[in-house]
């Protein structure tokens, strides 16, 4: 894979990062990996881009390469947005995977797509309901990185969700203790995730799987990577090269654990935490039909929401609603 070393996880890298060295003026922007299927929520976003992107931020737009011009013939060439073919830059035959897997994949090697230092990942079928800005996706003086991730779920269920229903109508402050805190690097099993590899879905559920990413990297309290993330480029390729360390490439990590978020977000908890500052996620997701009833029950429009959100995002696979 073109500009990833495989040695050792890089140690090197680690130390620049602990020593400080932050670039003065990073670049940022937006990624986001779409295909056919998904362009009517793909023309949602992008007009909430248009309307939303008062620093005119890049976007980078990955699609398969036979869906490139049915993209161009339906939509156009939108301002800010660079369209890429995904076997341009991915690296691996996705067209062997699932297309939840190969989606995954793209986003951890979306670094060699989008010419970026920071990028916030957007899905189709998440749409905008307030401005972000540069100095939004920026880290803050003294950090490298920032993570969306917390104590707090930003996923709306039709029951319970008691926590997030009280943040999206009163926001609030989140304590230290709601993110994860700076701890010694976890020495790393990679045996247990080749045992993890040799199973079956029946032999080991999805659920068990996500489990597995946290107990891998020695966390010990649950916080939440989804929905959405903002990648670090320098961390992006960290991981890789950690991951390589122990056999596996983007492939098969995504293969062990389909979670692309929970593998980035606990890496950086473990080996980054000190260079990064932790956020509660900016996405709103709503899964499930009657969950988007519960939150029009709530009162949750997007005015409400846009006090502590920036996105909402649908799940197109579940629902056939476009907005809330």
């Amino acid at each position: 894979m073109a500009g990833v070393s495989k040695g050792g996880g890089g140690p090197m890298f680690f130390q620049q990062l602990r020593q400080g060295l932050v670039m003065a003026d990073p670049q940022v922007g937006f990624f986001c990996k779409s295909y056919a299927y998904d362009f009517k929520h793909l023309r949602v976003m992008l007009a909430s881009f248009a309307a939303h992107n008062p620093d005119n931020l890049p976007l980078t737009l990955s699609l398969p390469s036979r869906d490139i011009k049915p993209f161009l013939v339906l939509l156009g060439a939108p301002k800010n947005v660079t369209i890429v073919a995904d076997e341009d830059y991915c690296g691996f035959d996705l067209a062997a995977l699932p297309g939840w897997y190969a989606q995954q994949v793209c986003k951890l090697a979306s670094w060699r797509a989008t010419g970026l230092d920071h990028h916030a990942v957007l899905d189709s079928d998440s749409y905008f309901i307030a401005d972000v800005t540069r100095a939004d996706l920026a880290p803050p003086p003294g950090k490298t990185a920032i993570v969306w991730g917390s104590g707090l779920r930003t996923v709306l269920e039709p029951e319970g969700s008691a926590p997030l229903l009280a943040y999206a109508k009163a926001g609030g402050t989140p304590q230290p203790q709601d993110f994860p805190p700076v701890r010694p690097p976890p020495r790393l099993d990679f045996s247990r995730l080749h045992a993890i590899s040799a199973l079956s879905e029946a032999e080991m559920s999805l659920e068990a799987r996500s489990g597995a990413i946290f107990e891998f990297f020695g966390a010990k309290q649950w916080f939440f990577y989804q929905p959405g993330q903002i990648f670090a480029r320098d961390i992006l390729i960290a991981f890789e090269q950690c991951m390589a360390s122990g056999g596996l490439d983007l492939v098969e990590t995504i293969k062990i654990a389909p979670w692309e978020y929970n593998w980035y977000g606990e890496y950086a908890a473990a080996f980054h935490a000190a260079e990064t500052e932790f956020r509660v996620s900016p996405v709103f997701h709503v899964a499930k039909r009657e969950a988007a009833l519960r939150a029009a029950e709530e009162g949750l429009t997007e005015a409400v929401l846009a006090r502590s959100f920036t996105w909402v995002q649908m799940a197109s696979r579940h629902l056939d609603l476009l907005k809330l």
